[in-house]
């Protein structure tokens, strides 16, 4: 099994364990300090909680907004799948301009 494989089936692993432990966006925000070189004991405790708020925010948009729109059925619907490809969609574009401008590493994690 090739390197990167074996780094995505750790990573999925990790994943899951931070979604199960309900820590998923909170891991999320640190692993992005990190990829950034934002290290706490090191910046400004302001600007830390408003780059904190501003993710954390983002993370409450996209869920709240995602679960108000979709269908009452207990499966999807066509409509809940259409608006999925369109969140995914955009979420596709940001994560190419936060690649481009260095927030993000390349590829898939």
């Amino acid at each position: 099994m090739s390197k990167q494989r074996l780094q995505r089936l750790a990573a999925d692993k990790l994943t899951a364990e931070l979604f199960d432990r309900g820590r998923l966006i909170e891991a999320g925000f640190a692993a992005f300090c990190m990829h950034m070189k934002i290290y706490p004991a090191n910046s400004d405790s302001e600007y830390l909680f408003q780059l904190q708020t501003a993710f954390y925010a983002g993370a409450e948009h996209v869920w709240s907004s995602t679960m108000n729109v979709l269908d009452a059925d207990e499966e999807p619907t066509a409509r809940d799948m259409e608006r999925m490809g369109k969140l995914q969609d955009e979420i596709d574009r940001i994560r190419e301009r936060l690649e481009l401008t260095g927030a993000l590493p390349k590829g898939s994690a």
